[in-house]
């Protein structure tokens, strides 16, 4: 489809948009528009984009939760349902607007480098699994037990910074595992399955899905591309049914997360047949976060009071500084905002406010503007992730990077910046350790 015909059309969704006041037609009307968006795009370019797994994430944990209150009539919600659509029309607008960057200097460029094959390699990557093992086994246990809120009051605090540094090693260490032993070493793919093994198994405990989620897809992706992957629809019905069963398995966490593995309740989530198609997938495959609810919440605090003009995005500046030496340190806004309005939370717990949270904080309606932004700067990691992945190398690592750090951004930018900045210390960290100097 031709750039400009595919723009027209999300502008006049826009429009159409704004016109429609009801949250039942808006749901249902882009569940359906998006899904087949999506699907088009994926068969037709034969790759899942960024901008293909940004959607999915926003159909995953944002409209699901829109077609799931379709019936609601507040009218702050309904605007905060509208703002959020058009946000993500604005993010393809300003993918699909940017110009693809072909990288022609890098084409040609060989880059000879000798790889480590001594046995000191293998055996810092596996001491790095133990020293994450070792340092997250602890409040796994406990969490599996009693339940991550309980188990975040009664734990001792490991600091920011080195937290940051055990989700970076949680997410890209089976990545690079799978990279230098698979693809470096021709090694069979179960040595660095099995080494990866006690990282899934401290983040199935810890009841964390998303990070669960990507580090096995981190693992699969740089499976895949290591050994040039090929497109073919049988190839993409096994890999999507690897994927069901994965997002099924994850989400059986659910039942215990909250209160432990002794107050599991079983609860299973199942087809309602008095409800819509899109109501059912959203309620049983999906997972809403509360962010519709959360800018609902955001649209009728900031109509009595002024924005933030900065002061909350900025937390990703500072967010390094332990709060030991800085003891005024300002907190998130998933962290101190929900407290402002609601109550019983545990120290632990934030809400999440989605890709345009602490945007629409600071500046208001124009941050649409910074959105339209973002998806041009999306365009520019699916360049730099498709020209990774086309030629190789470790680079195909911080490539496979790139779809945890998407899919979690949806739901908490500031977050997933973070972590994606402990992503690089690791990634650059084991390119030191597999390759030697030129």
């Amino acid at each position: 489809m031709p750039k400009i015909l595919s723009i027209a059309i999300l502008l006049l969704l826009s429009v159409a948009i704004l016109l429609i006041d009801s949250v039942f037609v808006l749901g249902q009307f882009y569940f359906y528009f998006l899904a087949l968006y999506i699907l088009f795009d994926v068969i037709k370019n034969k790759k899942i984009s960024l901008l293909n797994l940004w959607n999915i994430a926003f159909m995953y944990i944002i409209l699901s939760e829109a077609v799931i209150k379709s019936d609601e009539t507040n009218l702050f919600f309904i605007s905060a349902v509208k703002y959020l659509l058009i946000a993500n029309n604005l993010i393809n607008i300003g993918y699909i607007s940017a110009p693809s960057k072909k990288m022609k200097s890098l084409k040609n460029i060989v880059v000879k480098q000798k790889i480590n094959n001594s046995k000191i390699t293998s055996l810092i990557l596996v001491l790095l699994v133990l020293v994450y093992f070792a340092m997250s086994i602890e409040n796994a246990l406990l969490s599996f037990a009693i339940g991550r809120s309980a188990a975040y009051e009664k734990s001792e605090g490991i600091g920011l910074i080195i937290d940051g540094l055990l989700k970076g090693l949680e997410l890209v260490l089976p990545a690079i595992m799978v990279f230098y032993f698979y693809n470096l070493r021709r090694k069979s793919i179960m040595l660095p399955l099995i080494l990866s093994l006690p990282i899934f198994l401290i983040l199935f405990l810890n009841g964390t899905r998303y990070p669960l989620l990507f580090s096995v897809l981190g693992f699969a992706i740089t499976y895949l591309f290591s050994q040039k992957f090929s497109f073919s629809f049988k190839k993409l019905v096994m890999w999507g049914f690897a994927a069901y069963l994965l997002f099924t398995s994850v989400n059986l966490m659910m039942n215990f997360r909250s209160g432990g593995y002794d107050e599991n309740s079983g609860e299973t989530k199942t087809f309602d047949a008095s409800k819509d198609l899109a109501y059912n997938i959203s309620k049983v495959f999906m997972s809403s976060e509360g962010i519709v609810d959360m800018t609902t919440l955001m649209f009728e605090h900031f109509e009595t009071h002024d924005h933030l003009y900065g002061a909350s995005s900025s937390f990703l500046l500072y967010f390094w500084i332990p709060r030991e030496l800085w003891s005024e340190k300002p907190t998130m806004l998933g962290h101190w905002f929900i407290r402002q309005y609601r109550g019983g939370f545990g120290e632990g717990h934030s809400a999440s406010f989605g890709f345009t949270g602490d945007l629409y904080a600071d500046f208001g309606l124009f941050s649409l503007f910074m959105v339209l932004l973002m998806g041009a700067l999306l365009r520019r990691a699916d360049d730099f992730k498709n020209h990774a992945f086309k030629r190789g190398g470790y680079e195909v690592v911080l490539g496979a990077m790139f779809f945890p750090y998407i899919f979690f951004f949806v739901r908490s930018p500031i977050t997933s910046t973070m972590t994606f900045l402990s992503i690089l210390l690791i990634y650059y960290l084991g390119k030191r350790i597999i390759y030697t100097k030129n």
